[in-house]
């Protein structure tokens, strides 16, 4: 198991943390007034139950926001880190893109709960809850898509699968973009562009809804795949800054 130690500095906040992705993220926000010294209490108690839950579901990146806003109170609570280190730690990178989304729902979702326990919120008082999955959710949409568009292959016509192959390229992109932890482009791209050539074939399946495409379609499909790949890797080698 891949371990790596990261500890908050005190007074930073999410934004501090540039090269670091959000893994998880708990958002709530209720209808209730504290006091000062309720507040401090709230946020220490907070602090250290994502800390120690982080630590068992991911590895040791935590860092916690409290925000306040007219009379009601946000509460922002995050989990940072490392895409490279959080799915290394759960052994292929298939298995850990799902393992570490299933986890990073799983700490969210604990982690709003705590926060209308410790608020004593039910319904009446809460405006709004979400549990975020962050990238690790993004990165997991892409490789499903990339699954279905594999089984359904041969199963829809050709033209719809290079579609989805092209709105796949799109997502990845974003996905990449958002990535700020030095490591983690190189990796997820590489780890990726295998996923794309273990799941989808350079000669589209053939089946009862596309059973002969045209050489144009098929010309289509391979482009569309070659420029997935490629696309891909670039992205996990972004250009280097000029320097001055």
């Amino acid at each position: 198991m891949i371990k790596k130690s990261w500890k908050r500095s005190p007074g930073a906040t999410v934004a501090d943390y540039i090269d670091r992705e959000i893994l998880c993220q708990a958002y709530v926000h209720i209808e209730t007034e504290f006091d000062s010294d309720q507040l401090a209490n709230l946020k220490k108690h907070l602090e250290l139950f994502v800390s120690t839950r982080g630590q068992f579901f991911l590895y040791e990146t935590v860092d916690t926001d409290v925000e306040f806003k007219e009379g009601s109170l946000k509460i922002y609570l995050s989990v940072l880190g490392s895409l490279y280190i959080a799915i290394a730690q759960y052994g292929s990178f298939r298995d850990g893109v799902n393992f570490l989304a299933d986890d990073a729902k799983r700490l969210a979702d604990c982690v709003v709960s705590e926060s209308l326990f410790l608020t004593k919120s039910r319904h009446t008082e809460t405006l709004r809850t979400e549990a975020r999955i962050g990238v690790a959710g993004s990165l997991k949409s892409a490789i499903d898509r990339l699954d279905l568009i594999q089984k359904e292959m041969g199963e829809v016509p050709l033209p719809t699968s290079t579609k989805q192959l092209m709105e796949v390229k799109e997502n990845i992109k974003k996905l990449m973009a958002n990535l700020n932890d030095p490591a983690d482009p190189p990796y997820v791209a590489g780890e990726l562009c295998k996923v794309i050539r273990a799941l989808i074939s350079e000669n589209p399946t053939r089946g009862p809804k596309s059973p002969n495409p045209s050489d144009r379609q098929v010309a289509a499909y391979q482009r569309a795949r070659l420029e997935l790949i490629d696309e891909t890797k670039s992205a996990g080698n972004p250009p280097k800054p000029k320097s001055t």
